[in-house]
């Protein structure tokens, strides 16, 4: 399998199991009345599999929205919460089972050289820190992980809305009173970057998923909001990296 098709099965594993967890909170904060949501509610997850399906069609199982639609007495057919979950389950089992099949011996690790970034000192610090990104990750080094990928996002969304500073600015989602880019925070990065898609829908997926695992550089933050993370976390925000490098290359 080649490098991008990989890639590109891991954004989409990383992107269902985010869209496998959103469905089960949605799901336990109300069993007893777990009748369905609206097909809108759940829009992105809707997409995702759409997306999915044309990209790697002989992977993903077949989907046919009228049988994951539950009645309702009060709002009549609606889409049913458990059904698309199992449905989003198998597609992450189909994704694992593929990924290891076409997992490659050895640590994967590459450099990437980053040739769209315009500033040669930041284009060497972006090379040295995927290649330590990549170590970290081989050696269980969770944090380390989300640390350096995170310095690595704000730096590429930063180089790619600093291409139009002028359009960012004016963005809905650009903070108020924060003229200079630079000040922006990783959220306030994505928000922007998604908005004016400077970035792709998958790189939207993974990136906010990294992002608030951003601050674990500052002790207090860790102990104040309790964070868990592991190698999904880990994992996820390596791939954001990848993605925008791919999308920008």
């Amino acid at each position: 399998m080649a490098k991008e098709d990989r890639e590109g099965l891991r954004a989409y594993l990383y992107a269902f199991e985010a869209h496998a967890r959103t469905l089960g909170d949605f799901y336990h904060a109300d069993p007893t009345h777990n009748y369905g949501a609206e097909d809108s509610t759940f829009r992105g997850v809707l997409d995702e599999i759409e997306a999915f399906g044309v990209e790697f069609p002989g992977l993903a199982p077949d989907f046919d929205p009228l049988r994951h639609r539950s009645e309702s007495r009060l709002h009549g057919p609606r889409l049913g919460v458990l059904s698309l979950l199992g449905h989003v389950q198998r597609i992450i089992a189909r994704l694992r089972a593929r990924l290891e099949e076409e997992a490659p011996s050895g640590p994967a690790t590459q450099v990437r050289e980053f040739a769209f970034v315009n500033d040669e000192g930041l284009r060497g610090i972006l090379r040295r820190d995927y290649l330590e990104a990549q170590a970290a990750l081989a050696t269980r080094c969770w944090k380390s992980v989300l640390i350096l990928t995170g310095g690595m996002l704000e730096a590429l969304l930063l180089e790619l809305l600093n291409r139009d500073s002028k359009r960012a600015l004016t963005a809905q989602a650009a903070p108020k009173g924060k003229p200079d880019l630079t000040r922006w925070d990783l959220a306030e990065l994505i928000a922007v970057a998604t908005e004016q898609r400077v970035v792709g829908p998958q790189v939207q997926s993974v990136s906010e998923a990294a992002r608030q695992y951003r601050n674990l550089v500052h002790p207090g933050n860790e102990l104040r909001t309790g964070l868990r993370y592991g190698e999904e976390e880990a994992r996820i925000a390596l791939t954001a990296v990848e993605l925008i490098h791919r999308e920008s290359s």
